[in-house]
C-alpha cells in the first residue's frame, strides 16, 4: 500500500515536535564517506595524533570528521566546544579509540562533545577509493592547508579573489604556477590568493580567525 506524501510529512513533523533539527541531529542521520555516524555527547578517548594543528580550531563537528577522513592513519576524532574559552577543538586519533561513542553523556552546561570513527574503525565503512582527477588537473582546494612554497613574483599576487576556486582558476591559467594558497579571515586579511612555485606539504594553520585552502597544480602533488 502506498502511503500519501502528506501522511509521511505529518509523521516526520510529529517525530520532531516543534523544535527544528540541529546541525548535530542532522549529522547523526548522515554518514560521511569512510566514516561512521556522529555520536553527540561522547568522548571516544584514544591516542591523539602527533600532527600539526591537532586540537586546533574547526568550525563544526562535521569539519572535524572531514579532517579525519582526509588524514592518513586517522581512525577517530573528538570535537569539543565550550563557552568557557576552550572553543571548537578538533582532536584526531590514530589508535585506542573506544567504540560506540566511548564515554557518553559528557555534555555539561559549559562544554559539548561529539565523536566519530573513520577508516573502517569500529565497524564503519572503509576508506573511500581515490577519486578521479578533477578537470582542473587535480588541484582542487584542500581545506585547512597552507602549502607554503615560493610566492610568484607577478602583479596582483596575494590580491583579492572571491573564493578558493577562483584562486585555483587563476593558478591554472598562469604559466609556471604549481600551487596556490587562499586565505580568508575575519580580522581584516580577507580573501587573499597567493600563487606559488614549489609548494610544500600542507601545514594545518586554521584558527578561529583565519582559514586556509591550498591546491597543487601543474604536476605538483599533495603529500
Amino acid at each position: 500500500m502506498r502511503v500519501p506524501m502528506l501522511v509521511l510529512l505529518s509523521l516526520v513533523v510529529s517525530a520532531v515536535g516543534d523544535e527544528s533539527c540541529s546541525e548535530e541531529d542532522v549529522a547523526m542521520l548522515q554518514v560521511s564517506r569512510g566514516c561512521t555516524q556522529q555520536y553527540p555527547g561522547c568522548n571516544n578517548n584514544g591516542n591523539n595524533m602527533n600532527i600539526g594543528g591537532n586540537g586546533g580550531w574547526k568550525n563544526s563537528a562535521t569539519d572535524c570528521q572531514n579532517w579525519c577522513s582526509s588524514t592518513s592513519g586517522c581512525v577517530g576524532w573528538t570535537y569539543i566546544d565550550s563557552n568557557q574559552g576552550t572553543t571548537k577543538q578538533c582532536w584526531l586519533k590514530d589508535s585506542g579509540v573506544q567504540c560506540n561513542g566511548g564515554q557518553c553523556d559528557q555534555n555539561t552546561q559549559y562544554t559539548t562533545y561529539v565523536s566519530g570513527y573513520c577508516g573502517g574503525e569500529c565497524g564503519g565503512p572503509g576508506p573511500s577509493p581515490t577519486p578521479s582527477p578533477s578537470p582542473s588537473g587535480g588541484c582542487s582546494p584542500i581545506s585547512n592547508c597552507n602549502n607554503n612554497g615560493n610566492n610568484m613574483n607577478i602583479g596582483g599576487n596575494g590580491g583579492w579573489k572571491n573564493s578558493a576556486t577562483d584562486c585555483m582558476t587563476w593558478c591554472t591559467s598562469t604559466s609556471g604556477c604549481t600551487g596556490y594558497t587562499y586565505i580568508d579571515s575575519n580580522q581584516g586579511t580577507t580573501k587573499q590568493c597567493w600563487l606559488k612555485t614549489n609548494p610544500q606539504c600542507c601545514s594545518h594553520d586554521d584558527t578561529q580567525y583565519s582559514q586556509y585552502w591550498s591546491g597543487f597544480c601543474g604536476g605538483s602533488h599533495a603529500c
